[in-house]
């Protein structure tokens, strides 16, 4: 009786460890169809980000995008790089400009005094002439 009594006890731990091993198999099988669920989601969303970096959505993909976006940015900086040169180059020309106008009100100022002093002179002339011509004619008479 003795030996049956283990035998029993001996079968219920078996079994009881039989159902523990069946109940933590189901529970991993249970969990690797969550994980393979999760990978093909993952695995679905990596392909269209994939595609949408590689190939595109009806548009250009991301990368071309990008590639475009740089030659345009380097258009532009070129564009400014000229537009800078221009600007710098105008303002040379304006300073350059606005010394030639003081040159030229200079000029137009000594070309005035220039032609006061000759009227100056012609008057002077005149009056000496006529000083001259009176000197004769009270001489004469």
């Amino acid at each position: 009786m003795g030996a049956d009594n283990n035998d029993d006890d001996l079968k219920e731990q078996m079994a009881k460890a039989l159902k523990q091993a069946l109940s933590y198999s189901q529970d991993m099988a249970v969990n690797i169809a969550r994980i393979d669920e999760r990978v093909a989601t993952l695995k679905s969303s990596m392909e269209g980000l994939s595609k949408l970096l590689f190939v595109g959505n009806g548009k250009p993909s991301l990368v071309a995008q990008m590639v475009e976006l740089g030659q345009s940015i380097l258009m532009l900086q070129g564009e400014i790089a000229s537009l800078t040169s221009g600007l710098s180059s105008l303002n040379s020309s304006v300073s350059q400009f606005k010394r030639d106008e003081q040159e030229m009100g200079k000029l137009h100022q000594s070309n005035r005094s220039a032609r006061n002093i000759a009227v100056l002179s012609s008057v002077t002339s005149l009056i000496v002439a006529l000083i001259a011509a009176l000197a004769l004619y009270i001489t004469k008479h």
